[in-house]
């Protein structure tokens, strides 16, 4: 003869249910909250699998499950200009199960768009992982070695050069891609990617002249890539002697991205707080840092407000967007 057992968890969830149902005001995610994570979580992240982005992800995913003890999975929603997992996320419970971890394409997509899936509203913003400039490299064959050659090389050549757009149609790099264009003077043809490897594999084979991409893979390719540039307002730590382009009078207006945790709005503050924390305290560690400073990230100030910070970068982009054509190559 055998006895079924009912589990104390099961026991105590379904008084909870009964609790919030008889006693008016009861917040069931607080109970929820008091004990976060109590099964894994799952954090999306819309660049593919391989990239500076995603390892970056990776390493704070493996931090975070030691210090909360559950599995904190990766998952790779690229394609849309970041719109397809993001808006996933968006309309994922709000229970700090499902989280977005977004670079810049969070704030650009919703003004390329006549009719965006998400909106800013959908989200609370939760951490900063990283501040992210792109460097800008070209291919060994050119033979230059400088940006001033590979411009008057562009210059030489009107419209014969191509260039990667790493994150696709419509992304950082793309908006780097034309702002470069506009204020040297030059025409490249933008060809899009999904992600640095295949755009460094073309460039490999001779089918792509030059990429805007993550700092961390492309110093990691010096027989393949002449870095001759990095966007942002300073140098980037992975690579010091390399100037901005602003440095060398070809102005970006300091555009960089950022890597950053989001979560679906109305996700308890208590969850919020508990990852915020964890999230800081990974950044403290200076293994972390490393990893993450050898993939392509920069440190940022973290003193700044970043729900303050979220909205500067918001308007930023929507000031940059404005007049831009983006909609093809």
């Amino acid at each position: 003869m055998t006895r079924d057992f009912v589990r104390p968890t099961t026991v105590l969830l379904a008084l909870a249910a009964a609790i919030s149902v008889l006693l008016p005001g009861y917040d069931g995610r607080a109970q929820t909250a008091a004990g976060y994570p109590q099964s894994p979580v799952t954090i999306v992240v819309t660049s593919p699998a391989g990239g500076g982005v995603d390892g970056m992800t990776r390493t704070i995913a493996e931090g975070l499950a030691k210090k909360l003890k559950q599995p904190f999975i990766v998952s790779n929603q690229a394609g849309g200009t970041g719109i397809i997992g993001t808006n996933a996320v968006a309309k994922a419970a709000p229970n700090g199960y499902t989280l977005l971890f977004a670079i810049s394409q969070f704030f650009q997509a919703p003004f390329l768009t006549k009719d965006p899936s998400y909106r800013m509203a959908d989200f609370v913003a939760v951490a900063q992982i990283a501040d992210l400039p792109s460097a800008f490299a070209v291919s060994t064959n050119l033979k230059v070695k400088t940006l001033k050659e590979f411009v008057e090389l562009a210059r030489s050549r009107p419209g014969k050069l191509s260039y990667g757009i790493t994150a696709g149609i419509g992304s950082s790099t793309h908006v780097y891609g034309e702002k470069f264009k506009a204020a040297a003077g030059i025409d490249l043809l933008g060809v899009p990617y999904r992600g640095d490897v295949p755009a460094i594999i073309d460039i490999r084979s001779g089918a792509l002249d030059s990429l805007f991409g993550s700092v961390g893979n492309i110093a990691a390719q010096p027989d393949a890539l002449v870095t001759v540039a990095v966007t942002g307002d300073k140098r980037s730590q992975r690579l010091p002697d390399m100037p901005t382009f602003d440095e060398q009078g070809v102005k970006l207006d300091g555009l960089i991205g950022m890597l950053a945790c989001f979560a679906p709005a109305g996700t308890p503050a208590e969850i919020v707080e508990t990852l915020r924390k964890a999230i800081d305290e990974l950044l403290e560690e200076p293994e972390v840092q490393k990893k993450l400073i050898a993939l392509g990230a920069e440190p940022f100030d973290r003193k700044r407000d970043f729900a303050a910070y979220v909205a500067q970068q918001a308007q930023k982009w929507e000031t940059t967007l404005k007049g831009m054509d983006l909609t093809g190559r």
